[in-house]
């Protein structure tokens, strides 16, 4: 069946109700909203870790492409526990998602630390893999042992030499 719109006649299947037409800058301030409210914790920007963990952004600002950090990672901030600023921060490949948590405590020694996930499934499975990756003291040691893993993770077996 054929319904007009705006004086032209088109597929009543391709017609799609439309409540509001966003801007891009609405339309990333409603994923951002989204995207806090399903990690209940405040999606933040790369100038705001560095308030929070200065060291920390400093190592990751190094280890992504021009620096970029805000075009290539989701940072999030989990103000929960009084005293403590937790933060999260999540970078993605074509296979995988790496969550790297952490906290710099004033008078401890912090934490840092790292999960890998599968972006996707395996036949048959409806969940994804993760394996826990190194963790610590907040230190540039435990971030340096949290990258290798990850391009140890990321690193495909060669099938030159298999038997």
């Amino acid at each position: 069946m054929k319904k007009p719109i705006n004086d032209s006649i088109v597929e009543e299947h391709s017609i799609r109700e439309v409540d509001l037409v966003e801007t891009f800058t609405e339309y990333n301030e409603h994923l951002k909203r989204r995207l806090s409210e399903k990690k209940g914790s405040t999606l933040i920007k790369y100038e705001e870790l560095i308030e929070v963990a200065p060291e920390f952004a400093i190592w990751l600002k190094e280890l992504i492409l021009y620096g970029r950090v805000d075009d290539q990672v989701l940072i999030y901030l989990d103000t929960k526990e009084p005293g403590i600023n937790r933060f999260n921060c999540l970078l993605y490949t074509t296979d995988n998602t790496y969550s790297i948590s952490g906290y710099k405590a004033i008078n401890a020694k912090g934490y840092l630390g790292c999960i890998a996930s599968t972006r996707k499934s395996n036949v048959g499975e409806d969940w994804n893999r993760g394996s826990d990756l190194p963790d610590g003291g907040y230190s540039k040691e435990t971030f340096d042992a949290i990258i290798s893993r990850i391009v140890a993770y990321e690193l495909k077996t060669l099938q030159l030499w298999r038997k």
